[in-house]
């Protein structure tokens, strides 16, 4: 998954009176990823697996401009097969929110473990030492999430895998 560009593809239904959330698939995005493409990857999946578009009434969409697009987006891709899709991005966008309005003793904490794991997933050397100190420890985990200011989200993340080791 590293240095791979790759769509996660979550669904939401109803069956029997109940609401279930569930990975559709997560597939490897080839070469470029501009909306046409991850429609695409998109599109063949949904075809491959004898699913019905139809269903789809709504879209969901986090992450690059790539995904908005008013022409080329996968949204607009989507809409151009059902129109009356409905269309939210940063389904999440109140996580962030959380951090910003955060306590600043927690804020403090989550800088500085950020921080950490960015010096150690910054250079290969250190990576590769970290994951055998891991391993030698016999963790879970041998690797950390890389956090970046533009995955927002991505806090939290690490700093549960930086708790779990």
């Amino acid at each position: 998954i590293v240095n791979l560009a790759n769509i996660l593809l979550f669904v939401r239904y109803e069956l029997n009176n109940e609401v279930h959330d569930d990975i559709l698939f997560c597939q490897p995005i080839p070469i470029h990823t501009t909306g046409e493409a991850i429609s695409k990857v998109i599109d063949d999946f949904i075809k491959n697996n004898y699913l019905d578009w139809s269903c789809c009434v709504g879209i969901s969409t986090d992450g690059a401009r790539a995904m908005i697009g008013s022409k080329k987006g996968v949204v607009a891709c989507i809409q151009a097969v059902l129109p009356k899709a409905k269309s939210t991005h940063y389904c999440i966008h109140r996580d962030a929110l959380d951090t910003q309005n955060m306590q600043a003793d927690l804020k403090q904490v989550l800088d500085e473990a950020v921080k950490i794991i960015n010096f150690v997933k910054g250079r290969p050397l250190n990576a590769r030492l970290f994951s055998q100190l891991c391993d030698e420890m016999g963790s879970d985990y041998t690797q950390l999430l890389f956090h970046t200011e533009v995955r927002w989200f991505s806090r939290g993340k690490v700093l549960n895998r930086l708790f779990e080791l």
